[in-house]
């Protein structure tokens, strides 16, 4: 709320979560309320810009439910879900009766996603796993079950003998 002093934007990578965005924005945020203070102790006259209000947007309290992936909508949502919600309050499904937190994954082109949403298409030697999506598939990085440490998606394959076809939904 309030007018403007001074803001700065900041570019969200491909790559980033929602931890090293907020590293990120505390960063800018941090050298813009420098200059703000010098600008301040060097009496210049600060320029207070009025906000848009039309383009600025509140956000509800995020309950740990949400977190649920569902795999029937596109990767890409799936992708930006897992991304946005860590590391609170974490993406994550479920393999039989266990909770399974997805920690990193990409969208797989592979190409053999085309079975049932949230089934292992392929997994993927030294990489991790493909779980079919409602458009494709992505591939799942990193892991880490419920009362486990995290783990890489190929320990989580050995160790829980992860095979084509398994679900990752509860039912």
């Amino acid at each position: 709320e309030g007018d403007i002093i001074l803001q700065e934007t900041v570019a969200v990578g491909e790559c980033d979560d929602a931890s090293a965005l907020s590293k990120k924005i505390f960063e800018a945020g941090t050298k813009v309320l420098l200059q703000v203070i010098s600008d301040i102790e060097n009496g210049n006259v600060l320029k207070m810009t009025p906000q848009d209000h039309s383009r600025a947007a509140y956000c509800k309290v995020i309950k740990k439910s949400e977190g649920l992936v569902d795999f029937s909508k596109d990767s890409r949502s799936i992708l930006n879900k897992i991304r946005a919600f860590s590391p609170w309050p974490g993406a994550y499904t479920f393999y039989g009766e266990k909770m399974i937190k997805i920690i990193s994954a990409e969208i797989s082109d592979d190409g053999s996603e085309r079975q049932m949403p949230g089934c292992v298409t392929k997994t993927v030697k030294g990489k991790g796993f493909i779980v079919g999506t409602g458009d494709g598939g992505i591939l799942i990085k990193e892991v880490q079950p419920e009362n486990s440490k995290k783990m890489t998606a190929e320990e989580f394959l050995n160790g829980y003998r992860v095979k084509e076809g398994d679900k990752f939904f509860k039912e």
